[in-house]
Formats: structure tokens, sequence, C-alpha cells
């Protein structure tokens, strides 16, 4: 009982009254949700395959004495500390590439959660229980999302969005009128997101996310709103402060290790960024699922969402409905803060799911807008089109993640491996045996490849041959 109580104590107290009162409906909702996803990416739990750092992690846990450490002090300097940790514990057990399914099961099994609290939460603020869970779907099937299920040791990057969510829903379960169990809330707030971005700071930007479906909420009061909107910005700003200092700690007592100054060093170029951003990420994200990217579809994507969401906040007071407004777009640069801060321009779909998943949300919030303008008369209408669309939608978005891992990912990956390991094997010849031949960039036979994720080659990283390729003979010759 002691135990359970100090459990408790951890978790955000809206959540714990959420599961008390529908305790069967919750584990049957979170079944329904974690089959769902598993079916999308049960790809990666049946196929015996690695992704560029897989070899390069699982050789150095099987041939340097010094991995943990290595793993560990990486994390640290890429200001992930949490990550690494997470990491150097979950290789101890991983002995070769088999191994790596139990990371893709812990992934499954992570999004499953992640998409739980945001249907839960989507509940809470007025959507039905089948809108939530279709539209927690959709989320979960992004491309980046696809991404982390295919890549076995960035697993925990799922964690972080997790843990930003919980810091949300702490935030916006205090009561004003109690202010110690407020402040309570806000501590463990700052706690959970601390761990997030400890984690990886690009899917802790999933905060924003969480922040953005509390705001657009029209059961509070503006006053309200801006109350905690407050609250949110205070706590994100106190993170990353502590975040910044942990770094400087990081780098001025392993100043022996080098590190990428692109990525430790704030962006001085700013209105450079700004097109960087509107003319890369954003475009990417603007397509959702739509892998072939067009700028077409992100202009129209993008007047879409900002139109909506003017129906969305449209109010008497026209200057209360611009600020309203502003105040959501804003959350859009705000969702991809960690790139757009520091000097590296370069940018991957495992960076945006913070973003991508920002604008999704939106889309779905400007399709409800333009569906209740065109059925005012008729709000019944109007809902139940709406959730049509969600779920047609949601269950298109898994299909499509569903495809995109095997055709992209699986497949790919494992004809590049068999085809390494037969060449190791001599069967090409003995000189094909000492010198294989390696996939570059261009020689995907993915239907195409999106930067170095979607239909890349593993072994197309220069880094990554020598050790793939002890870890392949290691495998071969046991």
């Amino acid at each position: 009982m002691f135990l359970l109580r100090t459990a408790g104590m951890f978790l955000p107290p809206n959540l714990k009254e959420l599961l008390h009162k529908n305790y069967v409906q919750h584990v049957f909702l979170f079944a329904v949700i974690l089959g769902l996803i598993a079916i999308a990416y049960w790809p990666t739990m049946t196929a015996n395959y690695a992704f560029a750092d897989d070899y390069y992690c699982l050789w150095n846990r099987l041939y340097q004495q010094n991995w943990l450490r290595e793993i560990i002090t990486e994390g640290i300097l890429q200001a992930r500390p949490l990550n690494g940790t997470l990491v150097a514990i979950l290789m101890t057990g991983c002995k070769s590439l088999n191994d790596y399914i139990s990371f893709h099961a812990l992934t499954i099994f992570e999004t499953a959660i992640l998409a739980y609290l945001i249907c839960c939460f989507l509940v809470w603020y007025g959507w039905t229980k089948l809108q939530g869970c279709f539209l927690a779907l959709s989320l979960c099937s992004l491309p980046p999302f696809q991404v982390i299920h295919c890549w076995a040791v960035i697993t925990f990057f799922v964690l972080s969005s997790i843990f930003a969510m919980l810091a949300v829903m702490c935030v916006v379960s205090g009561n004003l009128k109690i202010p110690q169990h407020s402040m309570q809330r806000m501590i463990l707030a700052f706690i959970f997101l601390l761990l997030a971005i400890t984690i990886y700071q690009p899917w802790a930007m999933f905060y924003w996310v969480g922040v953005a479906i509390y705001f657009a909420n029209k059961l509070v009061s503006d006053k309200q709103r801006y109350i905690y909107l407050a609250k949110f910005t205070a706590i994100f700003l106190a993170v990353a402060l502590v975040d910044l200092l942990l770094l400087k700690i990081a780098i001025t007592y392993l100043k022996d290790i080098p590190v990428s100054p692109e990525r430790t060093h704030l962006t001085t170029h700013i209105l450079q960024k700004i097109s960087w951003f509107f003319s890369g990420p954003l475009v990417d994200a603007l397509n959702f699922n739509h892998l072939m990217v067009s700028n077409e579809i992100a202009l129209f994507s993008g007047l879409f969402i900002i139109i909506g969401l003017w129906l969305h906040f449209n109010i008497k007071n026209r200057w209360q409905s611009l600020l309203n407004l502003s105040i959501a777009l804003a959350f859009i640069p705000l969702s991809y803060l960690p790139n757009l801060a520091i000097s590296e321009s370069y940018y991957t779909y495992r960076t945006e799911f913070g973003l991508s998943a920002l604008l999704l949300f939106y889309a779905y919030l400007s399709a409800g807008a333009f569906l209740k303008k065109w059925q005012e008369k008729s709000e019944r209408l109007s809902m139940i089109v709406f959730t049509a669309i969600i779920t047609v939608t949601g269950i298109y978005n898994l299909i499509s993640a569903h495809n995109h891992v095997i055709d992209f990912f699986v497949k790919p990956q494992m004809y590049e491996l068999n085809l390494l390991k037969a060449q190791l094997r001599g069967d090409f010849g003995k000189a094909r045996q000492l010198h294989p031949f390696y996939f570059e960039r261009k020689d995907t036979i993915a239907p195409f490849n999106r930067h170095d994720e979607f239909g890349m080659p593993s072994f197309a990283c220069s880094w990554i041959r020598d050790p793939g390729t002890i870890v392949l003979k290691g495998e071969i010759n046991n």
C-alpha cells in the first residue's frame, strides 16, 4: 500500500482521477490503441534488420571495452544525458541484431502510451472518445514516428514526448483556488519537462502541442487561458535555462572530447534561419504523410490552417480573436525551437514531430471550424461529418505508416543486409569477400529517399561501414 501511494504522488492528479473513474473502459481503450499501433508497425517486429546507428551501437557494445561510458558521454555532450543512460542500460542485454526486436516492441508500447494520453487529454476538453482516439493515432502515424519505429536505438525519443504530455497535464489540473496544490503540480510539471528535454529536445517540443490543445479549448475563458499560458511559458523557460546550464557544464568538464559546435552554439543568422524554416521543415510538416513533398500542398495546407484557426477563434471582439490566433500561430515555431535556436541548419523528419503533430492538430481543428460554419443550423450533422473525417484519415494514416515502414525501411534494409552478408560469406567471390560493395545514397532500392532516413542505405554512411561489417562477420561466424 505504501508503494502504491508513493507511486501515486508522481502521477498527474487529473490522470489519477480519470483512471479511478472508469478503469475497465480505459484498459479497453488502451488495448485498442495498442493493437492498432502494433498492426501499423508490426513489420519492424518480424524482420531481423538494423538501420544506421544500430550497427554502430551494436559494434560498440560487442567490441569496445568502454562502450558504456562512450554511449553515456555522447548523450551528455548532445544535452541528452537521460537518453544516453537509458540506451546504455538497454544495450546491456543486446548481443545480436535479433535483439533489436525488443527495442521495436518497446517503441510500440511507448507510442501506445503517448496516444492514450493524447486521447484522454482531448476527451477532457470536449472531443468524443472516437475523435480523440483516431486523432491521437493520426499524430502517432506521421513520418517522424515511422522513422523512430524503424530505428532501434532512438526508441526513447517517444518517452520524451510522453513526459512532455504529462507536464502539460500536470499544469492544467492545478486548482487556482488552492495555491499549494497548484505549485506542487507546477513543480511536478517542471520535473517532467526537464526529463523530456534531457532525453531529446525536439520530441520534448510536443509540450507545445499539449499547450495548443488546451489553448484551443472553448470550454475555458480567455482569462483562464492566459493565466495557464503564463504558467506554461514560465515552466518552459525555467527548464530551457537548466538544460542550457547542464550543457555548458558538460562541455566544460568534457572539453577533451570533440563535439559539433553547430549543435552547441546558438545561431547568429536569424533571418537566414527563418527563411530555412519556411522553406524546409515547415514544408515537410505541412505535407503530413506525403513524402514526395510539394510546395503547393504546403501552401494549401498552410492557408487552410490559418483560415480555419481564424474561424475557430473568431468572436465578436476582433482584437481578442486576432490575439488568440497570433498566440496559436506562435506555437508553430516554438514546436521546432531547439532546431531553430542552434547554428546547425540540417533538418530531418526525426526532428519534426512536435511541428508535424501541431500542424496536423490545427488541420483537424480547422476542418471542424469550416464544418461548423457550413452547417451552422445543424450542429449534429457537422459533428457526424467531422467524426467521420477524423476516423477515415486516422485509418488512412495508419495504413500509410504501415506501407512506408515496409517500403522505405524494412525491405531495403533487409536487402542491403543480406547482400552484404552474401558478399562476406564469399558467395560473390574472394574479391568481394575482402572488399565488399557498399550502397551509396543514390543506390537506394526504396521508391526514393528523403533526408538520411526514408530509403537511405545504412552503409551509405562511411562511418557505419567498418563497424557494421564487423558486426555482420560476427553474425555469420556465429
